[in-house]
């Protein structure tokens, strides 16, 4: 591989051999041979921001595929702090596919979060994107139409440092993020709706760490939280999340 990135990166496989498609830092965008797209370059992704890059197929088709960028606080020549999508058609360059289009615009001034939800049709997904020096979510319907206006739940706490990662569970049914604040952190965890896109019921969570990686365990039950390791907490940290309840927790 052609990666050498410090933060977020992303992969596309086919979904029944796990054959590779392509793969990207959220800049740069290799195909299965490992050699760059002809116009995979120069996406507002970054290599210092958490989620860079993360990829989408768009529902009803079996070439084209959304890459979703956050940019971080210090990117350049991208534009610092901002949500955007490129797309790649694998139709194109004999099978090897071609990026059609960049860099459209979704939010700003956002943090260095994405995180991706089928709705729950089973067919269209939910783009999830968090702001900076807010507490707003953004919820983006991808359709075979294309990216939706946002639905915008204002929740939890206020974001003032980008960095760490927001990861829905895999029944889809919650939202976990970290946030990592220069020697301080947040752990939050809460509901969220794939019929409306809404996020809610926030529930904060121990410790008040340089908190930064975060997933779930396969049965929706249990929450993971890692350290970042420039502040020398590299610890894990599970959760039993399964009542949903904070005095359980």
């Amino acid at each position: 591989g052609q990666i050498n990135a410090y933060e977020g990166c992303a992969v596309q496989s086919d979904k029944i051999t796990g054959v590779l498609d392509f793969y990207t830092d959220g800049i740069l965008v290799w195909n299965r041979n490992h050699v760059q797209m002809p116009n995979g370059f120069g996406l507002f992704g970054d290599n210092y921001s958490s989620a860079s890059a993360l990829i989408v197929p768009k529902p009803g088709s079996s070439t084209l595929y959304y890459i979703f960028t956050a940019s971080g606080s210090f990117s350049f020549p991208s534009p610092p702090d901002t949500v955007s999508y490129s797309i790649v058609d694998m139709s194109l360059n004999g099978g090897l596919g071609d990026v059609t289009t960049k860099n459209q615009f979704l939010v700003g001034p956002s943090a260095e979060k994405l995180t991706a939800v089928y709705h729950c049709n089973g067919s269209d997904v939910w783009l999830v994107a968090h702001g900076l020096n807010s507490n707003n979510f953004y919820s983006y319907l991808v359709t075979a139409a294309g990216v939706s206006a946002p639905v915008i739940s204002s929740t939890g706490a206020v974001h003032i440092y980008g960095k760490g990662y927001m990861k829905a569970s895999p029944n889809g049914k919650n939202i976990g993020l970290a946030a990592n604040s220069n020697g301080g952190g947040i752990v939050e965890l809460f509901d969220f709706s794939n019929t409306t896109g809404i996020v809610s019921n926030p529930i904060s969570l121990p410790p008040d760490n340089c908190n930064y990686g975060v997933s779930f365990s396969p049965d929706n039950n249990k929450f993971y939280v890692t350290g970042f390791e420039s502040c020398l907490s590299e610890e894990l940290y599970q959760y039993d999340v399964s009542s949903g309840v904070a005095a359980t927790i």
